[in-house]
């Protein structure tokens, strides 16, 4: 079998690859998030830690729910793909397509599970920048629209 040299690694989600990344320091990491990416195990996490009575699953979620959102546009748009390393937009176009509107439904329904006024506010600004931005004059949604 041949060997391969791996030069650059793609990585989505680094947080949860952190301590294997670490051992590999020859190569180049790109670490990234989709917006729906960070917000689609926001649920699962919050329910675990919650099962398990181990803060730290719904505490990494969280912390990477709220860095995509806090790398938001002055317009409170966000992107859609995000450099995790840098807090930068791989991809800053934002609408509410596939990929794209799963973060917008994780806040809504982390705010449903646990109360928490912070979703809510994040669902609430994000729905109304959405509903300015992206939607056309004539009232019908556009695809996408650049940060």
């Amino acid at each position: 079998m041949a060997k391969v040299k791996v030069e650059r690694l793609v990585v989505q989600a680094c947080f949860m690859f952190s301590p294997l990344l670490s051992r590999l320091p020859e190569l180049t990491v790109l670490c990234y998030s989709s917006r729906a990416g960070a917000g689609s195990l926001l649920l699962e996490f919050i329910t675990l830690s919650r099962l398990t009575n181990s803060p730290i699953f719904e505490q990494v979620a969280r912390r990477a729910f709220f860095a995509v959102w806090n790398s938001r546009s002055p317009i409170n748009l966000i992107g859609n793909t995000l450099d995790v390393r840098t807090g930068q937009w791989i991809h800053p176009v934002s609408g509410i397509g596939a990929g794209i509107d799963s973060f917008f439904e994780y806040a809504a329904k982390a705010y449903v599970l646990t109360g928490e006024e912070e979703y809510l506010r994040v669902w609430k600004e994000s729905y109304e920048a959405v509903r300015k931005y992206v939607r056309g004059q004539d009232g019908f949604w556009v695809s996408s629209i650049s940060l």
